[in-house]
């Protein structure tokens, strides 16, 4: 067996301090990759550390910054109109226009002021911050859920500490996940051709016949996705979604081409949301991102969310929209002529699920045989599929024509995605 060939990899000191030690130790046979993935994750995990002491740094000179403003507070005979104990603390402002350098605005808190529960506010805002920084200074991160029940009585509900959460990380221009804080996942997804390698070693593997939790995103290491993915759909309802895993649409033979499916399982959580804006900045252009929601307004505020994002994770938008997903459905247009266009589409000639070569599945695009489903196998999860099949295989052939994503019609079928109603 030949040898590895020499390496002449010298990017820094640090990395040939590393390059020596290994050939020194390993007997010179080392390889590029080898190192390069050594490097890569001592700087991921001297980047997090900084994150980390940086994140804590800013918890603490808040919690300095109350404590000197309450210690001067107490010797103040009122200056300028202001009451005697008066306190300042600056926070994002997430509602109002953002910075030219893309910072949020900051709003002043008053304490005391006569807004009402203004104590409570700022015992909600301290007790936040201290357990931010005490799972920070811990390395244990933390829910917002547990954060919660810590002290249920002070806080009264959940939505106080998911939007005191949010205010800091704006505050410090930092993830959540940044403050030792991450959200609870509760998204899914389904397709053999996603594998999620997670920080800790283990995996999360697809399954085309069920559903996968989709892990945070501080603990998924790296993505591995199949080369023949022909397809991304996003489901509003999980009813739907597990209708779809129950009957393996994700390999379907209706199908141009094997899929994912991920579900937020109604409004999405960020670990979702992270996933699917990975799969838009990186995807190739000949594959589809596409969403099927509710023609109501819960459905095309879910369809916004993913798509443009939210106004109070505004501060992370770049890492949670993806403006690549199509709306392929359901259009209020169709629920008008849902009987017609049934009838009209399952009287098509169209590949049935039982037709399948050995080895693999076969795909509507692998052969031109007129294979039709019999009226009496056509049910209602036969007509979801259906009806779902021919939007995808549309946005496929369309996707593969104008890699370019300029809007322009395919040739092959006359059809442009989302003629009938406006896209999102």
């Amino acid at each position: 067996m030949a040898s590895s060939p020499p390496l002449h990899y010298v990017k820094s000191e640090d990395e040939d301090d590393i390059s020596v030690f290994l050939q020194d130790n390993l007997g010179g046979q080392v390889n590029s990759p080898l190192i390069e993935d050594i490097l890569a994750e001592e700087a991921e995990a001297e980047e997090t550390n900084e994150r980390r002491s940086y994140a804590i740094s800013c918890l603490e000179n808040l919690i300095h910054s109350f404590l000197n403003q309450l210690t001067e507070a107490a010797e103040d005979e009122g200056t300028q109109g202001r009451p005697r104990g008066y306190i300042e603390l600056q926070l994002a402002d997430r509602k109002a226009k953002r910075q030219d350098d893309g910072r949020c605005g900051m709003k002043t808190t008053l304490f005391p002021s006569r807004r009402r529960h203004s104590t409570n506010h700022l015992a909600c805002l301290l007790a936040v911050a201290n357990y931010s920084h005490e799972a920070l200074v811990n390395q244990v991160p933390t829910t917002k859920r547990d954060i919660y029940y810590k002290d249920p009585g002070l806080f009264g509900k959940q939505s106080v500490v998911d939007k005191l959460v949010d205010d800091l990380a704006a505050t410090f221009d930092l993830d959540r996940s940044d403050l030792g804080v991450r959200a609870s996942s509760k998204g899914l997804f389904a397709g053999s051709g996603l594998t999620i390698h997670l920080r800790h070693g283990g995996t999360a593997t697809g399954n085309d016949y069920d559903s996968t939790l989709i892990p945070c995103d501080a603990e998924i290491s790296t993505l591995e996705i199949s080369q023949d993915i022909a397809f991304v759909l996003i489901v509003e309802k999980e009813a739907v979604f597990q209708t779809l895993c129950r009957l393996g649409f994700p390999c379907h033979p209706l199908l141009k081409g094997p899929g994912i499916l991920i579900t937020g399982k109604g409004y999405p959580d960020v670990a979702t949301r992270e996933l699917v804006n990975t799969f838009s900045n990186e995807l190739p252009e000949d594959v589809p991102i596409l969403a099927v929601v509710d023609a109501d307004p819960h459905g095309i505020e879910i369809l916004s969310v993913f798509k443009y994002g939210s106004l109070a994770m505004d501060h992370q938008r770049d890492k949670l929209v993806a403006s690549r997903i199509q709306w392929i459905g359901v259009f209020a247009s169709e629920l008008q002529r849902r009987k017609a266009e049934i009838e009209i589409v399952c009287n098509a000639t169209v590949a049935f699920s039982q037709v399948s070569r050995p080895g693999r599945t076969r795909y509507a695009s692998d052969s031109q045989e007129d294979l039709s489903i019999p009226r009496a196998e056509i049910t209602g999860s036969t007509r979801l599929v259906i009806y779902l099949a021919s939007k995808i295989n549309i946005a496929i052939e369309e996707a593969r024509c104008t890699p370019s994503n300029d809007e322009q019609v395919c040739p092959q079928n006359g059809i442009g995605l989302g003629k009938e109603e406006p896209s999102l």
